[in-house]
């Protein structure tokens, strides 16, 4: 019952933002992206939301005795544990249009459902254990349908991951050290008919990683900030690096952007408005400034362009950002620095906007 309640009360949220996902400047067929480099960029944002959230959400405020991670967040006041919030948000993501898939499986699952189910998952966790440096990849068919399957190592860089896991009952291997392969997340990239081989149009990459992102944030916003909030556990405030509270919703979202950047796979996103709290969220370039309007005037279809910078070539994607969460809405109607107070459910709020890279 909690689950089912879990997963429509999210979706719900979801549903909204992802009605229809096309393209408003040209979108080609094919000609696009290796599905190892788009597996690369998925992974990245991924790792950023689950870092950003371990470090400065759970380990912060158990250190601070503020409140607690537990596997059974659901029934008590407290916060869903790292994996959970991988779990939660990949359920959300593979039923977008996008239908980016992800899991975290291992060879030492403390939920036997989390070991490996085919082949390949066998096989690909033993050698990201003997060749964590790498993902292991290949291209599957089930059902008629093809996927890049890419796997890459899980290492023990969190004391609360390796705590819970060599404390836990039901842990088969409970002697993690730090840096310890303890098993994979495993991303599945959709290939479409229409893609030349296992090249994706950049449009649809930035489809998946716009999915990924809003699977994040919905789910921390929902079942970690509202949740929270309106148990009076903890409440989110802009300045949460000082006090004892949780980052914003819009904060995990620029916070692990800073760190996806920074990856090989050079993502890059950002959540701009033409009202912003912070001015340096509004527009700065002349497609951020068309973008916002052509969403708030279409904010069923992302907005797109191929611009160059430095010689390099980008595909910049912008995705009309609604106000379905009570938490954004009241932030921003009674925030002295809002320069619009009267945001009301539904309406357009600003843009998320994706910048994939294509010449890397």
């Amino acid at each position: 019952m909690i689950r089912k309640g879990l997963m429509l009360g999210t979706a719900s949220i979801l549903t909204a933002m992802f009605v229809y996902w096309g393209t408003a400047s040209g979108a080609k067929d094919c000609g696009g992206i290796p599905a190892e480099r788009v597996a690369d960029m998925v992974h990245a944002v991924i790792e950023s939301h689950r870092t950003f959230y371990t470090v400065h959400v759970v380990e912060r405020l158990q250190a601070k005795g503020v409140v607690v991670a537990a596997e059974n967040w659901q029934t008590t006041n407290t916060l869903p544990l790292p994996v959970q919030l991988l779990q939660e948000s990949a359920r959300l993501a593979v039923n977008t249009p996008a239908k980016i898939g992800y899991k975290l499986i291992g060879l030492w699952p403390i939920n036997k459902q989390n070991g490996p189910k085919t082949e390949f998952e066998q096989k690909g966790l033993v050698e990201t254990l003997q060749n964590p440096y790498r993902p292991y990849t290949e291209v599957v068919k089930h059902g008629g349908d093809s996927y890049l399957q890419a796997m890459y190592a899980d290492r023990a860089v969190s004391q609360s991951c390796i705590g819970c896991h060599n404390a836990h009952p039901d842990s088969p291997k409970q002697n993690f050290k730090q840096k310890d392969v303890m098993g994979a997340i495993m991303v599945t990239v959709p290939l479409s008919q229409k893609d030349c081989g296992s090249e994706v149009p950049a449009e649809r990459v930035a489809d998946m990683v716009h999915a990924v992102i809003e699977s994040h944030r919905t789910f921390y916003t929902v079942h970690v900030v509202e949740r929270l909030q309106a148990k009076g556990v903890v409440v989110a405030a802009e300045n949460w690096q000082t006090t004892n509270t949780l980052p914003l919703p819009v904060q995990l979202l620029q916070e692990s952007a800073r760190l996806a950047v920074n990856t090989p796979a050079k993502i890059g996103y950002k959540l701009i408005g033409l009202w912003p709290i912070n001015k340096q969220n509004g527009p700065k370039t002349e497609f951020e400034q068309k973008g916002l309007v052509e969403t708030l005037q279409n904010p069923y279809r992302p907005y797109t362009e191929v611009v160059k910078h430095g010689g390099d070539s980008y595909l910049q994607a912008m995705y009309a950002d609604r106000a379905v969460s009570q938490s954004c809405i009241g932030c921003h109607n009674a925030h002295p620095d809002s320069p619009k107070r009267n945001f009301k459910q539904k309406d357009v709020m600003g843009a998320i906007m994706i910048t994939v890279p294509l010449n890397q």
